[in-house]
């Protein structure tokens, strides 16, 4: 005999037990065995901001995970593409000995940086848009295994959790502001870099700040937080986009006009900081002195 056979002998037996209470309740007290069974209905509803809809709470929290957890991969992604890409361009070129040429030709300098930043972040913005279409598609997918399309549109609706044209203006806002800022960064650091392979390790700081927010934005609640850990957080420029994409789907904009305040400035102090030194002769000259340690023997 097999391991399986015993199981399965219990599964016939619970069925054919199952069908004969359902039999004699039927016919000696005329009742659906569903009411003796269960008399007890259970109802659930939620309500989100004064908006009601019948539905569990395990339910709406389900639907509501696979539509916002693709938003913070997503802009993680997109920022850190852009900062990666930049890095790259100005350190290939400074190892290939062809920003030199670059910085003669008769064109402003910062126009040429601003110009490598702006070609950065359409491509990464492209690049994010095919990869939100595959996000979005296949978190649809997971969410539709549980439930009908129809039925989970029509509950988010209901409880006004669904993103609408003009959040996401404020969240792709906020994002063109973040990568305006992360490119800034990246040349900053891009400066220190002699070949394309060192870049990367340059770029590990800005990797850091990047993924703070985006994990603290999966696995927490951002208010929860101490006042010193908030302070630090909402210093960090990265953070607001993905602090707002949770925040603006239940109708707090406060977050958003604070972030574009703060990513304006930031980013325009950022930009004129690297336009200034890489528009100088400081992008050629600046070197990082590597720590050299000897080991002496007795």
């Amino acid at each position: 005999m097999s391991v399986s056979q015993p199981a399965r002998v219990k599964s016939v037996v619970s069925a054919i037990s199952e069908t004969l209470s359902d039999m004699y309740i039927k016919n000696f007290t005329n009742i659906d065995p569903r009411i003796v069974k269960n008399p007890i209905a259970l109802k659930e509803y939620v309500v989100v901001n004064g908006k009601q809809s019948e539905a569990s709470p395990e339910m709406v929290s389900n639907l509501l995970m696979s539509q916002v957890i693709f938003i913070p991969i997503i802009l993680a992604f997109v920022i850190i593409f852009a900062s990666q890409m930049i890095v790259s361009l100005i350190a290939s070129e400074k190892e290939n000995k062809t920003l030199e040429t670059l910085m003669t030709v008769p064109v402003k300098r910062p126009y040429i940086v601003l110009s490598k930043m702006l070609a950065s972040s359409i491509m990464a913005l492209i690049i994010s848009a095919f990869y939100l279409v595959g996000m979005r598609s296949y978190f649809s997918g997971i969410s539709q295994g549980q439930f009908s399309t129809a039925q989970s549109s029509s509950i988010l609706k209901a409880l006004n959790l669904v993103y609408t044209p003009t959040q996401y203006f404020y969240i792709g806002l906020l994002l063109f502001l973040t990568i305006l800022s992360s490119l800034a960064l990246a040349s900053i650091l891009a400066v220190f870099a002699e070949d394309t392979k060192s870049a990367q390790m340059y770029l590990t700081p800005l990797m850091i700040l990047i993924m703070i927010p985006y994990f603290l934005s999966l696995f927490t609640n951002i208010d929860t937080l101490s006042i010193p850990l908030k302070i630090l957080v909402y210093l960090i420029p990265f953070s607001y986009p993905f602090i707002a994409s949770q925040k603006i789907l239940f109708g707090s904009k406060s977050i958003v006009y604070i972030g574009v305040l703060y990513l304006t400035l930031f980013s325009a102090i950022a930009i004129l900081i690297a336009t200034k030194i890489i528009s100088s002769d400081r992008i050629f000259t600046t070197k990082v002195k590597k720590a050299t340690f000897h080991l002496l023997g007795r």
